[in-house]
């Protein structure tokens, strides 16, 4: 299975963090998606995106996702003939070993807490830059947040737990006995 690190972060838990991402090393941070145009949003910081710390859709895979790579090694953009004419245009994840796929999660306007996914586009080798990147983002991603489980949670989002706001793992619409929050409470129980 490819390596990932799972988390909870409010807006308040991610930027200390990615403020000190950023002052380790010049990263840059594109909308990941398809597209009409050849045209990605880009950010030079990722605290600069507009919806950073919400997820508008309640659930982690279909909320906005970024690409993160070393600020030069922006990926290319390929076009994909549709079949039913037209063309479509994605970034080609193979042309640079450093990317990374960064799903931040957030707040959604149910008040819900989505959960939030980093994980390497490449997983060849330990040594591979590409997995060596993951590894130190993904640890600097998460400094200072608590383990529960499987999943990292920071401050902010550990007090969301405690005030017993739904920590969603996987989507508003899968039952809350997914829930990081009802699991706790189940194993605290027991």
């Amino acid at each position: 299975m490819r390596k990932q690190r799972h988390f909870f972060a409010t807006l308040d838990d991610l930027r200390p963090r990615i403020a000190a991402l950023e002052s380790q090393r010049a990263l840059e941070y594109q909308l990941h998606g398809m597209r009409d145009d050849r045209v990605f949003e880009t950010f030079a910081s990722l605290l600069d995106a507009p919806c950073l710390g919400t997820n508008r859709t309640g659930a982690v895979i279909s909320g906005d996702c970024y690409l993160v790579y070393p600020r030069g090694a922006r990926p290319r953009v390929r076009a994909l003939p549709q079949d039913r004419g037209g063309v479509k245009y994605e970034q080609d994840l193979s042309t640079a070993p450093e990317i990374l796929l960064l799903h931040p999660g957030g707040v959604h306007p149910s008040g819900a807490l989505i959960a939030g996914r980093i994980a390497p586009t490449v997983t060849t080798g330990t040594r591979d830059r590409g997995v060596v990147f993951y590894r130190e983002f993904a640890k600097e991603l998460v400094r200072g947040f608590r383990r529960i489980q499987s999943y990292w949670v920071g401050p902010d989002a550990y007090r969301a737990l405690e005030d017993g706001k739904r920590l969603v793992t996987i989507g508003l619409g899968s039952p809350p006995a997914y829930d990081l929050a009802e699991a706790t409470r189940i194993s605290r129980s027991e």
